[in-house]
């Protein structure tokens, strides 16, 4: 009797060894096969790397060796089951050997392939891990593993290949704020061995970080080319070119445009390069105006611009806009049309040409500090007329672009933001800037001038991108394109003398005074 209890507690050690021995090896071994596997094939469809010749290569490599495989057993059989060869090689097939050489060499070099694949995209995330322990990129929370209290660092969520080839790594953020994520960049780069084109929150969620590895990237430098145009429509320009491409601001739809940048950061190039598209894409009348004495535009003089430094001239142009958009407005009533671009496809041989109107500096324009109390008067009658173009030209085709190194509250109003939503925003020196231009700080923050320049921020609303702006020089003017003031508009100069609702008390631009001239 003790015997039998001997062998039955031998049999039940064996048995509970075995199935500790089964569930560990199915934990340890057949689990972690599938799983890497099955991470190996999700690898495989998103990269598309069923398309790759190494793929191909490599199924053709185990393709042939299953045919091989399955050529030499079927010779073997028939050989060893001569008199009735196909009845003997069919239930050898069936019941000896349920999985054949040439099926189990297919099944294990596809195996392979996937498991192999799965192995490195693991390896990668051991990277990851090691880089976030490496930055200090984890949350003040605990997390129990394997019974021991250790850091929450982020999850990997998802993985993908973006558009322009590169592969974007989306982890769970435990709590870490963005600007942590951005300043371990170069430590995660040490450690990852892999240059990172951006972090940032992902679908502006940002319980969601993406990290971007690889694809194309935005250009340091974009020198300025009439290629840049090609493919433009006729109411774009070129701001700038971000990873994608071009990137275009449409008049038509957003007429006006506010340029800001603190000294150095290429604001003054900016403007100047969109001006020149003014003329020659878009065929439009400049008028430029600059109270540094037009020092700014000087480069334009032999195209004939006309670039006014006084505020008696600017005051009449001002004056002169506004009568040009009452007649036009006047024009399209009668001939029933909404907008410019509907009046110039009904009437090709009389049509109208958008005018631009370029500040450089805004601050010197507006500013009533420490002027005279006559100039103070002028400054008044040039922000109302300016506020007035903004809320009213879009349909009649007459554009603001403004610039500004100084964006206060007193120069950047309330009407201009309002009126003027196309905003291109370079490095500014404090928070407050930004959020006066954009309305809000962008994250990342522009690089610094000395380091980057010409990196702006183009922002309509709710879009925002950075660019980098063309790098627009002096030699780029064609000086034999002309500007004709002559055509295009419905009015001229010498209405500028009527006395109405546009009067100023100051002399006609035609007269060409100064202060100076009329205090003596």
């Amino acid at each position: 009797m003790g015997f039998d209890k001997e062998i039955d507690r031998a049999f039940d050690q064996a048995a509970d060894g075995l199935e500790k021995g089964v569930a560990a090896f199915s934990k340890n071994v057949v689990a972690p096969f599938f799983s890497t596997s099955f991470i190996g094939l999700r690898e495989i469809i998103q990269k598309k790397k069923w398309k790759s010749q190494g793929f191909l290569r490599y199924m053709v490599v185990v393709g042939g060796a299953s045919v091989l495989a399955g050529a030499i057993e079927t010779i073997y059989i028939a050989e060893l089951y001569k008199e009735n060869a196909v009845w003997n090689w069919v239930y050898f097939r069936q019941k000896l050997l349920p999985f054949p050489l040439a099926e189990l060499i297919g099944i294990s070099g596809i195996g392979y392939y996937l498991y192999a694949n799965g192995k490195e995209v693991q390896k990668f995330r051991q990277r990851f891990e090691l880089a976030f322990e490496r930055a200090g990129l984890y949350s003040s929370r605990r997390m129990i593993v394997d019974s021991k209290s250790k850091p929450e660092y982020p999850a990997l969520y998802k993985e993908f290949r973006d558009e322009d080839d590169g592969m974007m790594f989306v982890f769970k953020n435990p709590g870490i704020p963005l600007a942590k994520w951005e300043s371990s960049k170069s430590s995660l780069e040490s450690s990852l061995q892999s240059q990172i084109n951006d972090i940032n929150t992902y679908k502006n969620n940002p319980g969601l970080i993406f990290i971007k590895i690889g694809g194309a990237e935005t250009p340091d430098l974009l020198p300025y080319s009439p290629s840049l145009l090609e493919g433009v429509g006729k109411t774009k320009v070129v701001v700038g070119a971000d990873k994608k491409g071009s990137i275009t601001h449409n008049f038509e739809s957003i007429p006006h445009l506010l340029i800001a940048g603190t000294t150095g950061a290429g604001k003054s190039v900016v403007l100047r390069g969109i001006a020149y598209q003014c003329i020659t894409h878009l065929e439009g009348l400049l008028w430029t105006i600059d109270f540094k004495g037009g020092i700014e535009f000087t480069s334009f003089e032999p195209m004939g611009v006309v670039c006014l430094w006084e505020r008696e001239q600017v005051a009449q142009l001002f004056k002169r806009m506004m009568k040009e958009h009452y007649a036009r407005i006047k024009l399209f009533k009668a001939a029933g049309v909404k907008n410019i671009d509907e009046y110039n496809e009904k009437h090709p041989k009389k049509t109208l040409k958008r005018c631009f109107i370029a500040v450089d500096e805004l601050a010197e324009m507006t500013d009533k500090q420490s002027l005279p109390e006559d100039e103070i008067e002028v400054t008044a009658f040039i922000v109302g007329k300016m506020a007035q173009i903004a809320r009213l030209a879009r349909a009649t085709g007459i554009h603001l672009i403004l610039a500004t190194q100084r964006p206060d509250a007193n120069v950047v109003t309330g009407q201009i933001k309002t009126n003027v939503p196309g905003r291109l925003c370079g490095y500014m020196k404090d928070k407050t800037a930004y959020q006066i231009v954009l309305g809000y700080v962008p994250s990342p923050m522009l690089p610094d001038p000395e380091t980057l320049r010409g990196r702006f921020l183009y922002s309509l609303g709710g879009y925002d991108v950075q660019v980098q702006t063309p790098w627009f020089k002096d030699e780029d003017i064609d000086p034999n394109i002309k500007m004709d003031y002559s055509k295009g508009m419905l009015t001229d100069e010498e209405d500028d003398d009527e006395e109405d609702e546009f009067s100023i008390p100051v002399p006609s631009v035609r007269e060409r005074r100064t202060r100076i001239n009329l205090e003596e």
